[in-house]
Order: structure tokens, then C-alpha cells, then sequence
């Protein structure tokens, strides 16, 4: 276990990024939320915005994993773990998210070299926000500059939405089409029904006993 262990820790920290960027283009997200912010003595309220990269999955060991390669590139984190109850199972659900300007830039700064979808574009955005954010002084005034990055983020997140509603809006209205099954085919169908069938009568037994 020892040897296995120092092997891990000795393979090339850049075959663990690829992977921690593939995992994330699957199963996380990279974000740019705008939070406003009352304040009670001044009557009024400011906008502020707060990058952060979030990823999630139900296979624990993917979960620690991502932590083990997070830990290697010492970036900060935080982790909630839950357990989703639904259709009468209970499944471990991980979630960690990499929060705050700094930890963001040098996050993404590993990452998007070796993203290839969609979501790099979003990166890509968050990344510029970030790199404005850290040359100015903290507490400084959101620039021009910061404020059009996330407007584009969020033109982004509504031409990927209408492209995901044109698909749909295709799909059904594709025209019906006429399949031809040939009997072995028929045959074979009919067969992994009634095993299908079988297994579920088999299982209701044994509910009832």
C-alpha cells in the first residue's frame, strides 16, 4: 500500500490536471455569481461579484480524488458532502467548490490549457475577470471592463440555453418514420421482454414473502 502510494504521488502533476480537467468539463461548472449586498446605515445596497468553480459527483472515490490533486497543486477548497433520497434509494452526493479571486485564477491558470468543450469559453471569461480583479487594489470599484465580462458570461448562458431549446424544439418535430424489424430481430425482443417480465415477478415474490 505504502509503494502504491509514492507511486501516486510520483506521477507527472500534469497527467493529474488533464484528468481533473476532463472530470470537471463532465461534472462541474465554472461560474460568476452577482450577489447584492444591503447595507443598512447607507439605506441601499452595491453588487458584487463572486467567482467560483464547482464540481459534483456521487462516486466518492472521484470526490477524493479531485481533492488528492487539488491538494498537489495546493489550491484551497471547500467540501459539503449530502446524501440525495429519491425513488426509494440513498446515494452519497460530493460537492467542492473552489471559491475566491485568487484561488479561482491560479485554478483556472492550470486548467484551461487542457479543456476542450464549451465550458473553456466560460473559463476563459472567469479567468479575464479574475486577472482584472487581482492588478487593482481590494475594494476597488468594478470597472467597465469587469462589468462587460459578466455580461458576456450571462449572454453566454442565454445563447447556450436557446441553443439547447432549439435542439429539443427539433426533436419533436422530427417526422414520424416507419421502422422494419425483421422477425429475428422481433424474436429477440420478445425474448428480453418476457425474461424481463419473469425477473420482476421472481422479485415481486420475494418483496411479498
Amino acid at each position: 500500500m505504502d509503494n502504491q502510494q509514492e507511486r501516486l504521488q510520483d506521477r507527472p502533476l500534469a497527467v493529474d490536471i488533464s484528468w481533473l480537467a476532463g472530470v470537471w468539463e463532465a461534472d462541474g461548472s465554472f461560474g460568476l455569481q452577482d450577489n447584492t449586498v444591503r447595507v443598512k446605515k447607507m439605506g441601499r445596497g452595491y453588487t458584487q461579484y463572486a467567482p467560483s468553480c464547482q464540481f459534483t459527483n456521487t462516486d466518492p472515490d472521484i470526490i477524493l480524488a479531485v481533492i488528492d490533486v487539488l491538494k498537489r497543486l495546493q489550491i484551497g477548497y471547500y467540501q459539503i458532502w449530502r446524501v440525495n433520497r429519491g425513488y426509494g434509494s440513498q446515494k452519497l452526493k460530493g460537492q467542492i467548490a473552489v471559491a475566491g479571486i485568487k484561488r479561482d485564477y491560479r485554478f483556472l491558470e492550470y486548467l484551461i490549457p487542457y479543456l476542450r468543450g464549451i465550458k473553456r469559453q466560460r473559463a476563459e471569461l472567469i479567468f479575464e475577470f479574475c486577472k482584472e480583479r487581482l492588478s487593482k487594489p481590494k475594494g476597488s470599484k468594478y470597472s467597465q471592463k469587469e462589468i462587460s465580462i459578466y455580461e458576456k458570461l450571462k449572454s453566454f448562458n442565454d445563447n447556450v440555453e436557446n441553443r439547447l431549446n432549439l435542439v429539443k424544439s427539433s426533436e419533436t418535430n422530427m417526422p414520424n418514420t416507419d421502422f422494419v424489424i425483421d422477425e429475428g430481430t422481433k424474436e429477440a425482443i420478445n425474448k428480453g421482454l418476457n425474461h424481463f417480465l419473469d425477473y420482476k415477478k421472481s422479485e415481486d415474490r420475494v418483496r411479498t414473502t
